[in-house]
């Protein structure tokens, strides 16, 4: 048996000291006399006081009363006081029933018992545990510098939580003055003793008034605009702005001081929330074995961690680079203990492998991430990108036909619309392929077309924020150059609904909002970075690189558009492949490793009609980003 400690043993006198006290209220009033009659004999109050205290001791300790922590007592703990109560007053009053026929003792009573016993055990809580908290404010507020003078934007639940974790946690060295909202029924009320401010429009002169060095953005569903402005109010008063990401991009949806982080590119989209089917997703992904391949990508490590939040069977990690394959393990190990994981080192390319992964795991839904990306390297190397992009597309397709898989998810791209490069090409044949399969297989292939990822492996963020790191200059490739992004988390997400959705056969294409400059991208990034564009850090045009455009599409112009139950996911219908496709594919994907490049695109060309190349010079020396 556990020896209490002694604060638990200073509780339960506590608790012993208002039992006895109720009690004698309850008779006192109820008799309206001072000694009430069942209590003028000695012998008989002692016995019905210590039948009282053992009652109801034994009733609250049954109702979990001294698990809690009473610095942190809270409505939960005064639901556990009521049904203590509850319980204590009842077995009571049949105590003293069977003790003495409850001689002299008005059964009203036990209902004045009640209430005062909800009073002396819940306000007695309250009190210490509102000292406790008035200390450590005190204490805080005598330790904090102008460092650690904190405003928060956005008076939400968000908000609400931080302060609640700042005000008990002395750890945290954050001296909170107010909050700062622009929503006119708040301002000038407070939250938990701290004043709201306002509007928002008003922050850099707050900033100012109170000597402000750090700001907390709060408010996950934040515009891009709205984001822009107080990142400029901040800037401009030089306070350091953090941000709590997206609700739905952080795992488990904890809201925490460590989730706070600051700004990046991303933030700066403001893509409206939208709710998930998480109910399909839930049906979809839930107690069944799962494979996805290119695991440790950027794209393939986040599809895993989501996949993971369904509870899934088993999980199975195909991918073909140690290090990403050991480190995305790591991860799900460590977030998500309670997943069964397969490691499986592993090329799509290799079919003999494939099947055997398959015919030892499984798995009835297959997302399929493994490709080469890079346009200007795939330019240079048009072979390697048909073997994976192409052929190992279709080996994973044949073998989850082959084993009877439910649904064949492939990641596509809106590279793969008018191609102008062997990589976006090489994507639309996959597509193809999937298309091709579900003429004549059980298993349900759905692609899912979307654009840029922002911050994943190779894309042009991680590069501007080496180059700011150099001190510039940041190179872009032309100043008209446009393309789609959604972050990593939202862009896994909508893949997994949109598997969901798919019935087989469909190519569904994510809606990225409107395209964005690469160059305003740059010059946010230098802002964020607490620099100049121009003066700081210079942006340089380099030029285009082979194989890429301007912009890219999501459509073909020919596409008919279909909603579905997801306003962020459409449906495209697209024209069949080709009656000779299996011919033109196995052509294709049988070429020699000899073969030249303008053998190569012209077999590309065979299948994808619409797709444009202009054979790149051979190039001597590095070009830049």
């Amino acid at each position: 048996m556990k020896v209490p400690s002694p604060k638990t043993i200073l509780l339960i006198v506590h608790d012993v000291v208002v039992v006895c006290l109720s009690f004698y209220l309850a008779l006192s009033m109820r008799h309206e006399q001072l000694v009430p009659p069942p209590l003028q004999d000695t012998s008989n109050l002692i016995k019905t006081f210590s039948l009282i205290v053992v009652i109801q001791f034994v009733s609250f300790a049954s109702m979990g009363l001294y698990k809690a922590i009473i610095r942190f007592s809270s409505i939960p703990d005064l639901v556990r006081i009521i049904k203590g109560t509850l319980v204590a007053v009842p077995f009571s009053f049949f105590g003293l029933f069977f003790f003495n026929r409850l001689e002299g003792i008005h059964r009203s009573s036990f209902f004045l018992d009640w209430i005062f016993l909800i009073i002396g055990l819940s306000a007695s809580r309250l009190a210490y545990r509102l000292y406790k908290d008035n200390a450590a404010n005190n204490k805080r507020q005598l330790n904090h510098d102008l460092n650690q003078r904190v405003l928060i934007v956005g008076a939400g639940v968000a908000g609400e939580k931080l302060l609640r974790e700042f005000q008990t946690n002395q750890d945290i060295h954050f001296h909170i003055i107010g909050f700062v909202d622009d929503n006119p029924r708040k301002i000038g009320k407070s939250i938990r003793g701290t004043p709201i401010y306002g509007p928002i429009s008003s922050l850099r002169e707050l900033i100012k008034e109170y000597k402000i060095k750090t700001v907390l953005l709060t408010m996950p569903s934040a515009t891009g605009e709205q984001v822009k402005t107080i990142i400029s109010q901040c800037l401009e008063v030089n306070a350091q702005l953090k941000i709590l990401p997206k609700l739905s991009d952080i795992i488990g949806g904890k809201i925490t001081y460590s989730k706070l982080r600051n700004v990046e590119p991303g933030d700066l989209l403001g893509r409206k929330a939208h709710d998930l089917d998480v109910h399909n997703m839930s049906k979809l992904l839930h107690n069944k074995t799962i494979l996805v391949t290119g695991a440790g990508g950027s794209i393939g490590s986040e599809l895993c961690k989501q996949i993971s939040h369904f509870e899934p069977r088993l999980l199975v990690l195909f991918e073909m680079t140690e290090l990403f394959l050991y480190e995305l393990e790591t991860t799900l190990r460590v977030e998500m203990p309670s997943v069964r994981i397969q490691p499986v080192i592993g090329d799509i390319r290799n079919l003999n492998k494939l099947k055997e992964v398959f015919a030892t795991y499984r798995p009835e839904i297959v997302f399929h991430a493994a490709a080469y990306k890079h346009v200007p390297l795939m330019e240079h190397n048009p072979l390697e990108a048909i073997k994976t992009n192409v052929l190992g597309t279709y080996n994973l397709a044949s073998t989850a036909s082959e084993f009877g898989a439910d649904k064949f998810v492939c990641i596509s791209t809106d590279k793969a619309i008018n191609p102008t490069n062997v990589m976006g090409s090489s994507k639309r044949i996959a597509e193809l392929i999937c298309q091709n399969f579900q003429q004549h297989s059980d298993t349900k292939f759905i692609t899912v077309r979307f654009g840029n990822v922002l911050g994943s492996s190779g894309s042009v963020i991680p590069i501007f924020k080496k180059q700011i790191e150099k001190g510039g200059p940041i190179e872009v490739t032309h100043p008209d150059m446009k393309r789609y992004f959604m972050s990593i988390p939202e862009a896994t997400q909508l893949v997994i609904q949109a598997g969901a959705l798919g019935e087989g056969g469909e190519i569904m294409v994510l809606d990225m909002g409107q395209p964005m400059k690469i160059v305003d991208l740059a010059t946010e990034m230098i802002t964020l970075a607490g620099m100049v564009p121009g003066k700081d850090i210079e942006i340089k045009f380099t030029g285009l690189r082979p194989g890429e455009k301007l912009f890219e599409e999501l459509f073909h112009e020919g596409d008919t558009i279909k909603e579905t139950n997801h306003p962020l996911v459409k449906i495209a219908t697209t024209l069949p492949p080709q009656e000779n496709f299996d011919q033109l594919l196995k052509y294709l994907i049988t070429l020699p490793e000899k073969v030249s490049a303008d053998v190569i695109r012209d077999a590309i060309k065979s299948i994808v009609p619409e797709y444009k190349y202009e054979s790149p010079a051979i190039e001597t020396e590095e070009r830049p980003h």
